[in-house]
C-alpha cells in the first residue's frame, strides 16, 4: 500500500488531467430547511437535519509544481450516519467510497486499493471530517479543529453568506495536522457551497457542490450499487 498521504491525494484530490479554466455552475448545495444562519451552531444544525444527498460536483486541484489546475466533475452521495461515495465520470472515471470502517477506491484501468481505517487512525480522522461536515457533527469536528465562523455579507434573496475555516488541533507526525492545514467551507443560508482543503504542502482543492438534492433517499438496491467500488468506476 502506498503512503497513506499519495493515497489520499488519489482520492480526494482531483483525479482529472490538466484542463482549461471553466465557469463552475451556480451553487445548488444541501439545505435541510429554511433557518435563519447567525452562528457555526446554525450551520451543524441544519445539517444535521440531512438523511441523505445526491449532488454533482466540480473539483479544482491546484498544485504547486502545475501551471494548469486539475479540474473533474462526478456526484456525491451521501447517506446518514456514515456512507460517501465520490464517483467521478469527467475526465476519467473513478470512485471512492467511505464507509465507517473502510476506504476504497478504484480507477478507469480498473485497479482497486482498499485501507481499512482503523489501521490508519491519521488517515480515518481525515476522510471522516467530509462525512462530518455533511452529517452536522459539530461536536465531533470541535475535537479535531478550531472552528472560526465568519459572516460574508448578504446574498441578493436575503440569506447571508458565511464561511467557516477549521484548522486542525493536532499536528503530530500521526495527527491530522499532518496532512493538511486547514479546511474552509462556505455557503449561503443553511446551504453548503464549497469546501476547500489546502495541505501542508500549500497545494490545494476546492469542491463546489451543485444541483443538489438532500431529500434523497436510497433504495437496498442503490445502497448495493451506490456505496461500493465497481472496477473501472462505472
Amino acid at each position: 500500500m502506498r503512503s497513506a498521504i499519495a493515497f489520499l491525494l488519489l482520492c480526494f484530490a482531483s483525479s482529472g488531467a490538466p484542463h482549461a479554466a471553466e465557469p463552475v455552475p451556480e451553487p445548488v448545495a444541501p439545505s435541510a430547511a429554511p433557518a435563519a444562519i447567525k452562528t457555526k451552531s446554525d450551520v451543524f444544525a441544519a445539517l444535521a437535519t440531512l438523511k441523505g444527498l445526491e449532488a454533482d460536483f466540480v473539483e479544482t486541484k491546484r498544485l504547486a509544481l502545475l501551471a494548469a489546475p486539475l479540474t473533474s466533475k462526478g456526484t456525491l452521495y451521501f447517506e446518514r450516519p456514515g456512507r460517501l461515495a465520490r464517483h467521478v465520470t469527467e475526465p476519467s472515471r473513478s470512485q471512492v467510497v467511505i464507509t465507517p470502517e473502510r476506504l476504497e477506491m478504484t480507477d478507469a484501468s480498473g485497479k482497486t486499493e482498499r485501507l481499512e481505517l482503523g489501521s490508519r487512525p491519521d488517515v480515518k480522522l481525515f476522510v471522516e471530517s467530509f462525512v462530518k461536515v455533511l452529517a452536522g457533527d459539530e461536536a465531533s469536528l470541535s475535537s479535531l479543529y478550531a472552528i472560526r465562523f465568519t459572516p460574508a455579507g448578504e446574498a441578493a434573496a436575503g440569506a447571508a453568506h458565511w464561511r467557516m475555516t477549521l484548522t486542525p488541533k493536532a499536528s503530530g507526525p500521526r495527527g491530522i495536522g499532518a496532512l493538511i492545514a486547514k479546511l474552509e467551507i462556505t455557503g449561503t443560508g443553511p446551504r453548503v457551497e464549497a469546501i476547500t482543503v489546502v495541505e501542508t504542502s500549500g497545494d490545494s482543492t476546492l469542491t463546489t457542490i451543485t444541483r443538489a438534492d438532500p431529500t434523497r433517499r436510497f433504495t437496498d438496491a442503490e445502497r448495493a450499487s451506490l456505496f461500493r467500488v465497481t472496477p473501472g468506476g462505472r
